[in-house]
Order: structure tokens, then sequence, then C-alpha cells
């Protein structure tokens, strides 16, 4: 009769799974803990990035990292064959009206650079030559509430020439978009046709756009396309940025590096909880498998004992993993985001992001591991011999030491210490993965803390701003005497009470000539065919701050000459990444060249030197605040005793205030009435036709506001970030619990030993005790060595790459982490103990003998 192998091979993989309840219970809890560990934490860490993302994305109006300014047909097919470029699209600049700007796009610059950083869609890209394409915005300031496909706009057009067309076209679709309004006017788009019937250069008033690898950073993107492009002329310039998920993942864990390796940490600590707990539990039955292998059974038949059982345990425990970290995480964390809104984005529940592959990443991930250490617990059974494995009782081998003997309770916790470091490789296992589990949660919680949006608010903002409108572009208006923030308002604000610091930024307004030798690389895209002359704005910078400057810039190797300015000599020409690459080498050579200085009058005031040329968004930059700048502004940069040479009238650009956080609403009170009373006195100035009054006028900015307006999304953030930490605290202590039930479980035979030699129940709790305490101690310290470091590392890291980053030891989470670990470690086992204190010593004995 032919045996039936494969149905006692289910019959005893089922009776061991049958006996083994326990066991399984707490196998089963490790795997669905990890299903819930890996859903939870990739579902909330990717919800957030592509959170973050979408923001980046709709608020910059744009998918386009990266642009090129008047590209070549040549240098766009060179572009486009660049394996680091993934998309290209190009832009064309018609003109502006009063409300918005125009420009013609082709279909990938439309379709994948701008079409996606839209919602609310209606209609089509024009393509017949009266057509146009407006947002929502433009047609609510032209005075049209609800748009309609096909409707009339009349349109009165500037080109960049100069030239003035009117128009009437028809609206052949209508978006929203969410730029902020103070930072860019509304785009609309008009289609090929219409450009073709106008007298625009088409290739000088082009913009090439472009998105990159995502590993590619602003700086690195730059270099290589300068390396790889041929430039037309020396002006022409890369603006390189950022990818946005790049940028979001930046945000989150401070680089695609630092991202990989929390990733890999958390695996890590995965893999250890579930390798631990099997790897513990399966040493018990090795001397059944020894026995089954005396009466013959294969190495083959007995992997297939322990993968029934492994695969029973798998789906039991993926499947609960599976509906509770779905709920967890699409259901209960939505549901505490759901009352929050997120400006161009919608709900803030839409920070989780459900991902079919990330829950079979986790039940996958949690299924090869069981499996794997399952594998390798088997291979210690089949190496041995059927009379080793019969036999075999886990203990190390034994060395001379010597026992002190005594009657005064030491020996309980000599044994204690002795039991802990009994099986070596067990315990530096189950620490590391509890020390790594402890510090990549307080890893996170740094990073969520550190990262905060409320510290950018607070690094960029002070409690508040006073900010002069007026700018080197429209000063020309002006004469020499006017002042447009006056002393006697000054006073006022210094007389208020509860201000803690007062920074002054303070310069004035001049003119220079546009032969000037110094601002050669600054002006040179200017196309000034003559000589003329211009107003330009200089701020005065305290010591300190040029010292800083100084510093950095030898840090970073850059060719200025603070020095000249500390001494009052020299100035420095502030710019926003306006020069190419071939134009900042050229501005290494003007250094020490002479530059005229004239009042708004045109009278000749003063002569100082040029100190080199200056990045404002150079990263690592010492922080100090600007008045306005932009492309078209040349702004010089010195010291007190600089601007004093220049003989200038001596203008205040702001007043930046910090103030008692008690008496904030107060001060915010009292200093709009005092802003909205200044701005009374130079509204009167309209009726006299100057159109330029409202450059005179204060604009008021509190910091307070901005966190009002930030609040749903720090909220939900922190919500997100507050459960992401929390997951991966309890991934640290879940594992400990396991991997001490495991243990204690197969210790019950020592129990009942020690206790028919003679030690009392209340000797072996005590023991139990001493050892909870011991283990406690050990990862403690461990944490506080090796966490500590990593922690400070991890500071460093972080404070080289983002300036607002705000460091703050997380004294109190630590402190929970260890009173949890303590309280498992004391509790646990003698709850395991107390279970088995119902049954006799014979009884458990004769048990675990059998």
């Amino acid at each position: 009769m032919r045996n039936n192998n494969r149905e006692i091979i289910r019959l005893l993989a089922f009776a061991s799974y049958k006996e083994n309840r326990g066991r399984n219970r707490i196998l089963i809890g490790a795997v669905a803990f990890v299903v819930i560990t890996l859903f939870g934490v990739f579902s909330l860490s990717i919800g957030k990035i592509e959170a973050d993302y979408l923001l980046y994305l709709r608020t910059s109006g744009t998918s386009a990292y990266t642009t090129l300014e008047r590209p070549t047909d040549r240098q766009i097919k060179t572009i486009e064959g660049l394996s680091y470029i993934k998309e290209t699209g190009k832009s064309v600049y018609l003109g502006s009206t009063d409300v918005f700007t125009c420009e013609v796009l082709d279909k990938n610059a439309y379709e994948t650079m701008q079409l996606p950083a839209y919602t609310d869609v209606h209609g089509d890209y024009p393509s017949k030559e009266n057509e146009i394409m407006l947002p929502i915005r433009a047609l609510k300031e032209t005075g049209i509430e609800n748009p309609k496909l096909n409707m009339k706009i009349p349109v009165k057009l500037t080109l960049d020439s100069g030239e003035t067309i009117k128009k009437e076209f028809r609206l052949s679709g209508f978006y929203t978009e969410y730029v902020d309004p103070s930072v860019a006017p509304p785009r609309g788009f008009c289609s090929q046709q219409f450009l073709d019937s106008l007298p625009v250069d088409v290739e000088m008033n082009s913009l090439l756009l472009m998105q990159q690898n995502d590993t590619l950073e602003d700086e690195q993107i730059e270099q290589k396309l300068y390396d790889d492009v041929p430039m037309r002329d020396d002006t022409q310039q890369f603006f390189g940025g950022n990818s946005m998920s790049y940028q979001s993942v930046y945000d989150l864990a401070g680089g695609l590096d630092t991202a990989f390796l929390l990733t890999v940490v958390i695996l890590l600590g995965a893999y250890l909880l579930l390798n631990n707990v099997l790897q513990i539990s399966l040493n018990r039955d090795i001397r059944q498998y020894g026995l089954l292998k005396t009466l013959g059974t294969t190495k083959g038949q007995l992997r297939r004992i322990v993968y029934r059982q492994v695969t029973k345990t798998v789906l039991w425990g993926s499947g609960m993993g599976v509906v509770i970290g779905s709920a967890v995480t699409l259901l209960i964390i939505p549901k505490l985001l759901s009352s929050m809104y997120l400006h161009g984005l919608g709900n803030a529940s839409t920070m989780i992001a459900f991902k079919p592959w990330i829950l079979i990443f986790a039940v996958t991930f949690g299924a090869v591991v069981t499996f794997l250490s399952a594998s390798m617990a088997m291979r210690k059974v089949i190496k041995m011999s059927p009379v080793e494995a019969a036999k075999f009782t886990e203990q190390r081998t034994e060395t001379k030491e010597k026992v002190k003997k005594t009657t005064k309770g030491g020996a309980i916790a000599h044994m204690a210490w002795r039991n802990i470091f009994r099986f070596r490789r067990r315990f530096c296992i189950t620490v590391l993965s509890l020390v790594l589990g402890i510090t990549i949660s307080l890893c996170a919680i740094v990073l969520s803390k550190g990262t905060d949006q409320t510290n950018q608010i607070n690094y960029e903002n002070s409690d508040f701003s006073i900010i002069s409108h007026m700018n080197a572009m429209q000063v020309e208006n002006y004469s020499d005497d006017d002042v447009f923030i006056k002393d006697d308002f000054k006073e006022k604000i210094e007389d208020l009470a509860g201000i803690e610091e007062e920074v002054v930024v303070h310069g004035g307004y001049g003119r220079v000539f546009s032969d000037e030798k110094a601002l050669a690389p600054r002006i040179a895209s200017w196309g000034y065919d003559k000589k003329t002359s211009f107003a330009f704005v200089v701020q005065a910078l305290s010591d300190d701050i040029l010292k800083q400057i100084k510093s950095f810039a030898e840090e970073e190797g850059l060719t200025v000459d603070v020095d000249r300015v500390l001494d009052g000599n020299g100035f420095m020409i502030l710019h926003y990444h306006n020069l190419s690459r071939i134009m900042t080498e050229k501005s290494e050579k003007t250094i020490g060249m002479p530059l005229n200085i004239y009042n708004l009058a045109g009278e000749q005031t003063g002569t100082l030197s040029c100190s080199g040329y200056l990045d404002f968004t150079k990263k690592g930059l010492p922080k100090f605040k600007t008045t306005w700048n932009g492309s078209g502004i040349l702004y010089l940069l010195t010291s007190e005793e600089g601007f004093q040479k220049m003989n200038l009238t001596e203008q205040t650009f702001g007043i930046e205030l910090n103030v008692r956080p008690e008496l904030e609403p107060l001060l915010k009170n009292q200093l709009n009435l005092l802003i909205a009373d200044y701005n009374k006195t130079i509204a009167p100035k309209r009726k006299l036709g100057e159109h330029t009054a409202d450059k005179e006028m204060i604009l008021f900015n509190a910091k307070s506001d901005v966190m009002e307006e930030a609040k749903d999304y720090l909220t939900s953030s922190r919500i997100v970030m507050g459960a992401l930490c929390t997951i991966l605290i309890l991934m640290g202590l879940v594992n400990y619990v396991n991997v001490t039930m495991t243990g204690l479980a197969l210790r019950r035979k020592e129990f009942a030993v020690m206790e028919s030699i003679g030690l009392t129940r209340r000797q072996l709790r005590k023991l139990l005790l001493i050892e909870g305490v011991f283990y406690s101690l050990v990862v403690t310290v461990a944490t506080m060595i090796f966490g500590s470091g990593l922690l400070f590392a991890l500071k460093w890291i972080m404070n080289q790459r983002i300036a607002y980053f705000v460091f703050s030891y997380p004294w109190g989470w630590l402190a929970v982490c260890i009173a949890g670990i303590f309280a498992i470690c004391i509790s646990v086992p003698l709850l395991m103990y107390k279970k088995t204190e119902k049954e006799s010593v014979i009884e458990r004995l004769r048990y675990y003998t059998d």
C-alpha cells in the first residue's frame, strides 16, 4: 500500500500548529504589526510627499524645474537629447495688459508643464488667431465673475517692443491657478496663429522649460547643462531648480540619501522583529524535529512541515495587518484631517496615500522575511545529526567563572545578569533591534519638529515687518529731499511698549551711468546702446553681518573683497542669481574698479571701489533683510561708513520688530492704526494726479497672519508626522514585547526546574524583575550613547542642508520610550510567569519533558 506522506506532513504540521497556539499568536501578531507598520509609515510618508509636491506645483504655477532664456533651435535639439532631461517645452512671451501677461505655449509646454498646475479647466488651449485662454483671477480682475466659453474678451496688449495692440478675443478656455498674486500676475495664453501675425522676435522672447531627473539639484543641473550645451552669448543663462518631488522629500527627510537611509533602517527594524521572534520560537522545536529525523523524516519533509505552519501564520498575520492598517491609515487619520483645508489641494485628508503597491509590498516583505527566517532556523536543524537535534538545549558553552556565594540575595542579581547574557547572539540582536527602533523613531521626531513649517515661518519673518513700498524702479519720479518713512513715524514705533528687538533696514537711492566697467557684468543683458544714467539702491549693512559674509565667502571660495567694504571704501553688487557662468567669471575681474556715485538730481556725491558680486540665492549665505529687488534693479551693499561716503539721502527701507509674545495682539492693533493713519496722509496726493502715490505708502506684515494662513497645513502635517512617529515608536516597543513573550514562553521548563530545586516563587519573581531592570538599563545606556550620537549627526547634516532647521533633543519622547521599556521589561515577564503559577511544578516538568 502506497504511503500517503503528504497527508502525514499535513497532520504533523496541523498538530504542531495546534500545540503551539500561544507562540503562533505572537508570530501572527508580529507579522500583522510589520504589515501595519510598513503600510502606515510608507502611506503617510508618500502621502505627505505627494501632497507637498502638489502644493509646490500649484503655488509655483508650473511643473518646470529649470529654464533657459532665448534658446536657439540647435540648443533645444541638444537639450532634448540629454539623458538627464525628462521633458521640455517652449514658451514665447508676447507682452502684457493691465491685468495679465500673454504667452504662447507649444503642446508639450501646455500639457506637461502648465496643465498639471491648474484645476477646474474648462475649454481648450487656443488654436485660432482670435482665441485666448485666461485664469479665473484675470477674468475677475477685468470684471467678469461668471465666465462662459466663447464669450468676447476685449484686450489691450502692450508688446515687449512697446507696440500696443487692441483686439477682441474669444474665450476658448479658463482655469483656476494658485500663484500668490503678490508674486506674479495671471498668465493668459494665445494661439500660435496669433503669434505668427505679430512683429515679435520669437527666439529672443522664448523660454525653454525643462524637467530634469529628480536626483539632480539646482546647482548640479546648471553645471551639467553649461558643460553640455554651448551658449549663444555670454549673457545667456540657465536657471536651475530642484524638482518638486525632490523638494518634497527634502522637506520631509532632508534629502534623498537620508530618506533612503531611514527607509533601510525601518525595514531592518521590521526584519529584526520577525526574525527574532521566529528564531527564538523555532529553537524550541529543534528537539521535536530531531526525533522526527530519527524516524526517517527527510530534510525536505521537515521543511514542508515548518513551511505549512509558517504559511498559516503569514496568512492570518497579513490579513489582520491589512484590515487594521487600512482602518488606521484610511479611516482614523483621514477623519482627524477632514475638517482642514489646504489651499490649492483641497481637503487635508489627501495627505494620506492609498497605494495598492504599498500594501502588496508590506505583505510581501512580511511573508518573505518570515519564510527566510524559518529557512535560516531550519538550516540549523538540517545540519545537526538526529541525535544532536534530539538532545538540543540551546545552552551556550560553559566558561569557567568563579561564583561568589552569599546569603544576602546577591546570587539572584548575579543569576539575572548571567541570564540576560546567556544567549549572547539573541541578546545582541534583541538590544540592537530595540535600540534601532527607538532611535529611528526619535530621528523621525527630530526631523518632524525640525522641518516643521513653523520653523521656516519663524526663520523668514520677524513678529512684525514694516516695509516701504518704494523701489529703485519708481524712485526716479522723486527728488533727494523725499523721505519715504519719516523719522517721527519711526519714533512713534520705538515708543511702543513691549518691543524686544528692532532691526532697521536702511540705505538710499542714487544714480550711476551705464558705461561704468564695474557694472558691466550686471547690466550686460539690459541692452543699453548708449551711455545713460539709471537709479540704483544701496543698503548699509552692519559690520557684524559683513564679517559673517566674509567668513562665508572664505569657506565657499567666493571672489569678493569684504575687507574693502568693512574699511568703508568698497561695495558689493547683490543679485538674485542673475549672472550666467561666463558673466560670473567676468565679474571677478571687476574687483577694485571704481564707481562714481550720483544723487537723484544727477550730482556726483562720491566714488567707491567694487568689491565683487554676491548671489543672494547662494545656499548658506548669512541671513539679512533687504528691500525690493529684481532682475532689473541694481542693488549695492556697503558698510555704514561706506554709505556715509556716498553722501546720499538716508532712507529707511523697513523696520523688523520682535515683541513680547503676550503683547503681540495689542501691538499688532496699535501698529495697524499707526500705519493706517500714516498712509492716509499719502492718499490725498492721488487727487493731485500723482500716480506714484501708492509707492510712498507703507506695508505691514505680521507673522501671526502668516501662521494663521498656514494653520491647517501645519496642523495636518503634524497629525500625519505624529502618527508616523507613533507607529515607529510602537514598532520598537512591540518588537521587544514579542521577543520577550516568545523567550519567556520557552523558559517555562527552566522556571519549573528552578522551583523544583528550591527557588521560591517570590525569588523567581524577583529574578525576573531584576532581569527586566538590567535589560532596560542596557537598552537605555545603548540608546543614550548610540541614539544620541546618531541624533547629533542628523543635526549636523540637517543644519548644513536646511537653514531653518531647528534641532531640539527629544527628551520628553526619550523619557516616554525609556519608561515604556522599563514597564515592558518588568511587567511582561511577571505577567507571563503568573500564568504558569496555576500549574504545579510536576505538571510543567512532565509537559516540557514530554
